[in-house]
């Protein structure tokens, strides 16, 4: 079989000349099956984060490149430190050359994703052939490989990471992850110290690109070296006492992650904007993602939406599901070190999981659910199913029957995990269709109504989306004080549309005291307030928060419109 050529580093080096067309053969593979998924995403509608992030962001559309337009562009939404640069740069990139024509945008995720698995398959041939493992997976490296990272490219999980825009950021974070590993493999492979250093500055420029990606990669030194003490030296005694004296490097750079990234000592203020605290997330992250794992391995599109409704552990008791989904965890855990000796390979996959989960699951006042936040921690997840089932078939691996018998498989395999995630993407790609789909999975839900609204009322459709933002309020189930405030927003512009002042009018208050910067508040307000002829008032508004966003371009034309004050001159 051709995927056995490379399987013995040993082989003559006319052997080795050949040596690139199965990873040719891989490469096309990989195109054929995620352009087929994913052919229905590329004229996908904007969703959610998408219009803050991108459509309404205009610090990301730029006309040219000055220092001025790139600061701004790195420094993110809120302008105060850098906010994961290069994600963001990447979309002034698509918006400097294509403005918002969505399928550019979708055509460079899809890149992104299609190059991430190609280096995920190189990354776990090679680490397949490490001496210390190699015996062990004479025969089946090459489909071994192959398969992990179909399943894992396949995925409907992945799909919000690829087909929803603004998460190319877990995209980009998940591809320089696994390239810098690569580079990494390389480097301490190389047969020079010339070829080692050059691979360990790419593994170096590879993992700065992924932290500046999106934060969640910080565990990429610490990945690092856990997969070099389990794959490469060997997990002893010996060398856990040698590998701890070198700790201090993974950890320093976690820490300036950190001070990049994040203010530590605004975390508890920052908790106030959300409806659990501190501990009750730290208490419901382990059942979220058990239920991740379940995800991943049972994809099936009943189960799967955009915004999920979890009741918030408040006890190890409450809900009684928590407290074993943090034993399983632990017990995981200590599991993966327990086979770290006789099979490093499992044990590593097991804790590379969990690990890339701990920044998003800890202590950070996030959401506590989102599909996307797998793109990384699942890439190695399904090397133990996938080795499972080429030791199967290696049984056979000489037998025509065997073979058939391992393809069939596979083929299944493969063609009911594509074809829901097909499906998953025609619902993501229509904004009407995420939100319809999403109300019927979680019900209880605030939100989706208030996007579905959103959707009605851009159509003119008013009593349809005045019904939809009723049902939001009665649910009272928002997520955060903020989701409620721009519910209302909505609700004030909807009944500014129809003319009905006093209502918006107090709708856009109740909104502006939970978002005070949010300026569209001030504007409509304003514009009330010029509709009524209280020109002074909405002088007064206006003046106010121009004092403090003196640039805003939509602040200052409507103040512009204003006739001049009595006694006053133009």
């Amino acid at each position: 079989m051709i995927y056995l050529i490379n399987d013995n580093p040993a082989k003559s080096g006319k052997v080795k000349r050949w040596i690139y067309l199965p990873h040719a053969f891989a490469a096309f593979l990989l195109l054929v099956f995620l352009l087929a998924v994913y052919s229905n995403s590329f004229y996908g509608d904007w969703h959610y984060d998408d219009f803050a992030n991108i459509v309404n962001n205009r610090h990301i559309q730029i006309k040219d490149y000055s220092w001025e337009n790139i600061k701004h562009c790195i420094y993110g939404l809120e302008q105060k430190n850098p906010s994961r640069p290069l994600s963001f740069l990447s979309f002034s990139g698509n918006y400097y050359f294509f403005g918002l024509d969505v399928f550019s945008y979708h055509v460079v995720n899809f890149i992104l994703h299609y190059l991430a698995a190609c280096f995920l398959f190189l990354f776990l041939l090679q680490t397949l052939q490490l001496p210390l493992i190699r015996e062990k997976y004479t025969g089946i490296a090459y489909p071994l490989a192959l398969s992990a990272t179909l399943f894992w490219a396949l995925n409907p999980v992945q799909v919000t990471s690829v087909a929803y825009i603004v998460q190319r950021m877990a995209v980009m974070a998940g591809l320089f992850c696994i390239v810098s590993m690569f580079f990494y493999l390389q480097a301490r492979t190389a047969e020079s110290s010339i070829r080692s250093g050059i691979f360990y500055g790419l593994c170096a420029v590879a993992g700065v690109a992924a932290v500046l990606s999106k934060e969640n990669a910080a565990m990429l030194p610490v990945s690092i070296f856990i997969y070099d003490l389990f794959l490469i030296a060997g997990f002893n005694k010996e060398n856990i006492k040698k590998y701890l004296k070198l700790a201090f490097g993974p950890v320093l750079f976690i820490v300036i992650a950190g001070f990049i990234y994040t203010d530590i000592s605004a975390i508890p203020e920052d908790y106030k904007i959300r409806d659990f605290t501190m501990l009750q997330r730290l208490l419901t992250e382990p059942r979220v993602i058990i239920f991740y794992l379940s995800l991943l391995f049972f994809p099936i599109n009943s189960r799967l939406t955009f915004l999920y409704d979890i009741d918030v552990s408040v006890s190890l008791l409450q809900p009684w599901t928590t407290l074993p989904a943090i034993l399983f965890i632990l017990t995981a855990t200590v599991f993966a070190f327990y086979l770290a000796r006789k099979r490093p390979l499992i044990a590593f996959c097991i804790i590379f999981y969990f690990l890339n989960h701990l920044i998003e699951g800890s202590v950070f006042p996030l959401e506590l659910i989102y599909e996307h936040r797998n793109y990384l921690p699942a890439m190695l997840l399904f090397v133990p199913p996938a080795k499972f089932l080429c030791k199967i078939s290696s049984i056979y691996l000489n037998k025509k029957t065997g073979m058939i018998i391992f393809a069939c498989v596979m083929a299944i395999l493969l063609a009911v995990m594509g074809s829901i995630t097909y499906q998953r993407n025609s619902i993501i790609a229509a904004d009407f269709l995420l939100w319809t789909d999403n109300i019927e999975k979680s019900p209880r839900l605030s939100r989706p109504h208030t996007n579905l609204g959103r959707i009605y009322y851009n159509k003119n459709m008013n009593r349809e989306a005045l019904s939809e933002y009723e049902k939001a309020v009665a649910l009272n189930n928002f997520g955060a004080p903020q989701a409620l405030a721009i519910q209302n927003y909505n609700l004030g512009l909807l009944y500014f549309k129809e003319g009905k002042d006093d209502l918006a009018l107090n709708y856009f208050h109740e909104s502006a005291n939970v978002l005070p910067d949010f300026l569209q508040n001030t504007i409509h307000m304003a514009r009330i307030k010029i509709r009524r002829n209280n020109i002074a008032e909405a002088r007064l508004i206006l003046a106010e928060k121009l004092e403090k966003y003196p640039g805003n371009a939509e602040l200052m034309a409507l103040y512009k419109q204003l006739p001049p004050a009595e006694g006053k001159g133009d």
